[in-house]
């Protein structure tokens, strides 16, 4: 039978009153007490700190007006180095900062008139060095004269003021340690007081609430019978009602709260199969980064989740990136110092920081991330045959958010996203080793046609905004002739050593590809046509003067074209190819062995075949 909840406190006879009544007292002096002791450290922490911060910011201000002297001088030998004007710019831009910082420093020095003497003298030493050294020297050297003497004087003026800087900012860093001792000791001796004030109040709480407990027999007797029920596996023993909200009822509220955490667990089984499930329908190492970051954030409740792992030539970068729910593929991730490197990838373990106000890793990214809120991080790294191959960054906005089951859960699942890794790159070196022409190993008609319309498909989408590039195609002369006279098998190896010059000497971006038969194809993104036309002449002249045999040298004509406004823009890859296919044409009726770039004119029409 249901029963509708009386109001709480309308009854002054049921079980647990003189508890709760004693609750209800407590409750106040505690809220009482706790508000006073917060205004008052409030207060006192205020009244400190307004005074450690003001030293360091005159500390801070003082550094940062050495650093834009410092900024001068290196502007200065820059350009006495090099003539290069665009230092006297800088010059200039650190001069009028380092007027505005001296400004701002005299006004912080206001609430500290006896240091006011020893930053006048700073100020002016700094200023003396720009008006007496700095500028004649930079005169000088704009008229080309003799600075030997200048350059001493300039050394010892800027030696002085870098001492007397360092002596300023040493007075009031220790006034600094200073205030904030005496901070910590009020700190410390309020915290002890309210410490034994709390002490004595739980204990005259406790001593009462114990009283009242005394009076508990009945309800007791219930919750044992559904506690030996429950136990026993009676699902109809399930959270008994009781509609009092006494000590039992919180007790109940509790064991509510355990059974809600059991189906949160159900749900977070579920969620993890469906994890992994994704990663193992992932079939590239991009969608696995993905899953990875996504599927862990979510069940980890992170706030943010990195992923990074080794690259081919032993380096390491982030490949995926989850923060706000947004996730960024090939975030920007800085190197890590040497020690931070080689705990990441030679520690078996996962590390954990429960607390970045205490510690935190140590590396650029990281400051970005604390600045932002992340209180608390995990890093796991992913294993492969033994070895780690990256790592995963796993941050919250709470401290001590990350418990022993989260991590022992996660190093599970690190092996599985690494498995999902390896299966995906396996699988795309596959699909890789699939787009190489067999003989030469340069890339396939296949892969070029996709890697041109992407090319083009990121020019279009860049709008006015987009870089040109250009395609060049060549042509090995007389190759049919070569193959009579040499023989197959001495072709394959001319069209080898061909693709091998192509390939050492174009620019890393750039992709060499087998067009067909003789012809091979060079993209080359971000790129104009006079340099494109420039690198195909380079490598004309190195196929022609770098024969792999010395029986005999080879040559091979180009024609260059570029993709950029006009008909090509609007066409699309058809007419690029129409206009470099013209031009290597027009490169085999002109005498073989030279570069020709694409006819601006779009109605151009050449009759006739290419040919050897």
């Amino acid at each position: 039978m249901n029963h509708i909840p009386r109001p709480f406190g309308s009854r002054k006879d049921y079980v647990g009153s003189s508890v709760i009544k004693v609750s209800f007292i407590s409750i106040i002096v505690f809220t009482l007490f706790m508000l006073g002791s917060l205004l008052y450290l409030n207060h006192s922490i205020k009244s400190d700190y307004s005074k450690v911060k003001g030293a360091a910011d005159i500390r801070f201000k003082i550094g940062e007006m050495a650093d834009s002297l410092i900024d001068q001088q290196i502007n200065q030998r820059s350009f006495l180095l090099t003539r290069n004007t665009d230092f006297l710019k800088d010059f200039e831009e650190h001069g009028v900062r380092f007027h505005l910082l001296s400004s701002e420093l005299l006004a912080l020095l206001k609430d500290y008139p006896q240091y006011s003497a020893q930053a006048d003298e700073l100020i002016e030493l700094g200023n003396r060095w720009r008006s007496e050294h700095s500028d004649k020297l930079l005169i000088k050297a704009l008229q080309d004269g003799e600075m030997s003497a200048e350059l001493s004087a300039d050394k010892q003026d800027f030696d002085t003021f870098r001492s007397k800087e360092e002596a300023l900012s040493k007075i009031f860093n220790d006034l600094r340690v200073k205030q904030r001792n005496i901070l910590l000791s009020h700190l410390a001796g309020a915290l002890i007081g309210i410490g034994l004030v709390f002490a004595l109040l739980q204990t005259l709480f406790i001593y009462f609430t114990q009283r009242g407990l005394k009076a508990i027999t009945r309800p007791i007797t219930k919750l044992e019978q559904f506690v030996a029920d429950y136990t026993s596996g009676s699902t109809s023993a399930l959270i008994p009602d009781y509609e009092r909200k006494d000590e039992i009822g919180s007790l109940i509220e509790h064991v509510r709260m355990m059974q809600d955490a059991q189906n949160r667990d159900g749900r977070l089984i579920e969620e993890m199969f469906d994890f992994v499930d994704r990663l193992n329908r992932a079939s590239t190492p991009q969608e696995v980064y993905r899953e990875s970051v996504t599927g862990t954030g979510k069940l980890l409740g992170a706030s943010r989740v990195m992923l990074v792992t080794s690259n081919r030539d032993r380096s390491f970068s982030a490949k995926a990136q989850i923060a706000g729910g947004v996730v960024e593929m090939n975030p920007p991730h800085p190197a890590l110092p040497p020690e931070m490197a080689y705990a990441a990838f030679h520690h078996p373990y996962s590390l954990i920081f429960d607390d970045w106000s205490k510690e935190k890793p140590k590396y650029v990214t990281i400051e970005k991330w604390y600045e932002e809120g992340v209180r608390s991080s995990l890093h796991v790294p992913l294993r492969q045959e033994g070895h780690n191959i990256g790592y995963l960054h796993i941050a919250s906005a709470e401290a001590g958010h990350f418990t022993p089951i989260m991590i022992q859960r996660m190093e599970k699942i690190t092996r599985m996203i690494s498995g999902s890794l390896k299966n995906a790159a396996d699988s795309q070196d596959m699909q890789l080793v699939a787009m190489k022409d067999g003989l030469t190993g340069a890339w396939n008609r296949r892969f070029f046609d996709i890697e041109l319309d992407k090319l083009i498909a990121e020019y279009r989408s860049g709008g006015a905004e987009s870089a040109p590039f250009c395609l060049i195609l060549l042509d090995v002369d007389h190759f049919k002739r070569f193959n009579d006279t040499w023989g197959h098998m001495e072709g394959d190896q001319v069209l080898k050593h061909v693709v091998g010059t192509l390939q050492t000497f174009s620019r890393p971006a750039d992709l060499v590809a087998r067009f067909g038969g003789e012809e091979f194809a060079v993209l080359l993104p971000a790129t104009p046509l006079a340099e494109a036309r420039a690198a195909a002449e380079r490598l004309r002249k190195l196929i022609e003067h770098d024969s792999c045999s010395s029986n005999y040298h080879i040559t091979a004509s180009f024609g260059v074209a570029e993709f950029a406004g006009g008909l090509h823009a609007r066409n699309g890859k058809e007419e690029l190819i129409q206009q470099v296919d013209r031009a290597l044409y027009r490169a085999k009726q002109s005498g073989r062995n030279r570069v020709e770039p694409a006819s601006t004119d779009s109605g151009q029409s050449e009759n006739g075949m290419l040919w050897n």
